[in-house]
């Protein structure tokens, strides 16, 4: 605040999601989500667990995309990150997955840890398949 910054740098961002990566048992990295199904709540498969969630949250690529066998069961309780603001979720007190290892995801995860204490969810499960939250792109790293 003091440099007069209007935001934070890149770099300093990716050190910051590395380190809470590290400390928050709820973050998985390097897995791939094998299977989501949905009976009364979201069951995701992934390479090394079986998670429980009331809402799933999908952020896959640079393009806003829902995997074709969800497109039914989009709404307030699976959407993808894109659609945050116009669905406006009630996630206090719910579990909540979010799937996706891409900066959105890490926006959306910093969006639900950062709300009152009160309206955050009881529980946030980022799944991804990276095994770091960062963006690596070769066009990233030239930047740093």
């Amino acid at each position: 605040l003091n440099a007069q910054f209007h935001g934070v740098l890149r770099a300093e961002f990716a050190q910051y999601l590395n380190w809470a990566f590290q400390k928050n048992p709820l973050v998985r990295g390097g897995e791939a989500v094998r299977e989501i199904r949905f009976d009364g709540e979201f069951r995701v498969r992934t390479d090394n667990a079986v998670l429980d969630a009331r809402n799933l949250v999908i952020d896959i690529g640079k393009q806003a995309q829902i995997p074709p066998q969800f497109h039914g069961w989009t709404g307030p309780n699976l959407f993808h990150s894109s659609e945050l603001a116009h669905i406006n979720p009630e996630v206090q007190k719910k579990h909540v997955c979010v799937v996706g290892g891409g900066q959105s995801g890490a926006e959306l995860l910093l969006h639900l840890v950062g709300r009152p204490k009160e309206r955050r969810p009881a529980a946030i499960t980022w799944v991804l398949t990276r095994e770091m939250p960062f963006d690596d792109h070769a066009f990233t790293n030239g930047l740093f």
